[in-house]
């Protein structure tokens, strides 16, 4: 009877925290770990009668330490309120079981300094080699196994996560020891490929910097749904008064950046305040600020994305290389998506029309290491691409089948390729949002 007992409770601990990986796993935004959502399915077609051509990919650097404010959040603040939370729940019993206590009892924060502040964590190198290393296993006669400068192309954000990623990337492919002597291109900071949306001063004063961009944002912060959100919160974590809404991000962030430093098993602490419905509100609040910031709230937006597609076509045409990897960020993967008019299907995200079945979810499109893939086939005489999004095959809005003609897409975009001009577009005397 002894024996079935603690079988009982062992039971009963996993499922806690199964429960508590399920409630929040699904929704952490663009600090995703990459696990969460990666394809381990390798095999891609068959496509009859056609051959496999080239590879160009843009690929978000992997996870990362966080920025200087939450380290210093999670340094210096929550060591206080871990304590309050135990004296709290010894005190009153609140509402965290045995288990979440004891989790909270042994947390201590992430022994980070300031000066790695976004640098690419341990999570983030394995999920460049694992990666690479199924991307290889899908395309293996474009991405060999041997390293040549006349077959790959590396190219990088100065920044030290973007670096660190395409190394990492390169070892999934290669191996540590041939990895070492890959070439890795250092590209400028407002790159119009990597980040062609960086120093463009029209973008910037009428979408990152404009207060209508925020407004959809701050009304669903100050709406019922948050509200809701921050009381129940509170009266988890067992305060009085509700939380601002700054210091329940900060909390969700760190739910977030713990679950990727400390690795597939761990489950931090600072994520048991979050309910299913809290954690709704927190990352709905999210997707609004990114769909009117980087997605589709301003055309400006995506049309600046043309640079990529003419990036691309060049490739096709006029390159003899057969992969080209490109390690960039959040910001430039959401605007490829939207000028591609993907996860468009919802109308305009507003603060009052949260759905929770939504196409725009940044935890899943838009996670640390998303990617964005198009590889080319030779179909006979015909070049046809197949676009994959987090390994996983997508259908562009004009393709009628999962291998879609390169000049389909092409004629789709006709007219932002004959216009995209970068200079132009981000000059201030530009009329069109």
């Amino acid at each position: 009877m002894r024996v079935s007992h603690w079988y009982l409770f062992l039971l009963i601990l996993f499922y806690i925290q199964v429960r508590c990986i399920a409630n929040f796993r699904d929704h952490l935004v663009t600090k995703t770990p990459y696990r969460f959502i990666e394809n381990d399915n390798v095999d891609v077609g068959p496509y009859p009668g056609c051959e496999i051509q080239k590879s160009w990919m843009m690929i978000r650097h992997g996870s990362r330490y966080p920025n200087e404010e939450v380290l210093d959040f999670m340094q210096n603040t929550l060591p206080d309120l871990r304590d309050d939370i135990l004296k709290f729940h010894n005190e009153s019993k609140g509402h965290f079981n045995e288990y979440q206590l004891s989790i909270f009892k042994k947390w201590s924060p992430l022994n980070i300094s300031m000066s790695e502040e976004k640098y690419l964590s341990n999570e983030g190198r394995i999920e460049m080699e694992r990666l690479a290393s199924r991307m290889q296993l899908r395309f293996g006669k474009i991405m060999p196994k041997h390293y040549s400068n006349r077959t790959y192309i590396f190219k990088h954000t100065p920044t030290e996560r973007a670096l660190e990623s395409a190394k990492h990337f390169a070892i999934g492919l290669f191996g540590e020891s041939v990895a070492k002597n890959v070439t890795f291109i250092k590209t400028a900071k407002n790159d119009p490929v990597l980040r062609f949306y960086k120093g463009c001063k029209y973008w910037e004063k009428f979408v990152k910097k404009n207060y209508k961009t925020y407004e959809q944002f701050q009304l669903y912060n100050g709406g019922d749904e948050m509200a809701n959100a921050l009381k129940n919160i509170s009266e988890i974590l067992g305060f009085n008064e509700p939380l601002l809404y700054g210091i329940a991000k900060l909390l969700y962030k760190t739910c977030a950046f713990e679950q990727s430093f400390w690795g597939e098993d761990y489950v931090s602490p600072w994520c048991f305040f979050l309910t299913d419905e809290s954690i709704q509100a927190l990352e709905y609040s999210e997707d609004l600020k990114y769909y009117w910031v980087d997605g589709y709230g301003f055309p400006i937006t995506q049309k600046l994305a043309c640079t990529v597609l003419k990036d691309i076509a060049q490739f096709f045409f006029k390159n003899s290389y057969s992969s080209t990897f490109q390690y960039s960020h959040s910001g430039t993967i959401l605007k490829i998506l939207s000028y591609f008019g993907l996860y468009n299907t919802d109308g305009v995200l507003k603060s009052n029309n949260r759905d929770p079945n939504r196409s725009w979810r940044t935890s899943y499109i838009d996670s640390f290491a998303s990617n964005i893939g198009f590889i080319l086939y030779r179909c006979g005489d015909v070049d046809k691409v197949l676009v994959l999004h987090q390994e996983r095959p997508v259908r562009l809005p004009e393709c009628e089948e999962e291998l879609c003609p390169l000049v389909t897409i092409l004629k789709a975009r006709k007219e932002s390729l004959i216009k995209c001009d970068i200079k132009k577009m981000c000059s201030l005397l530009h009329e069109e949002l």
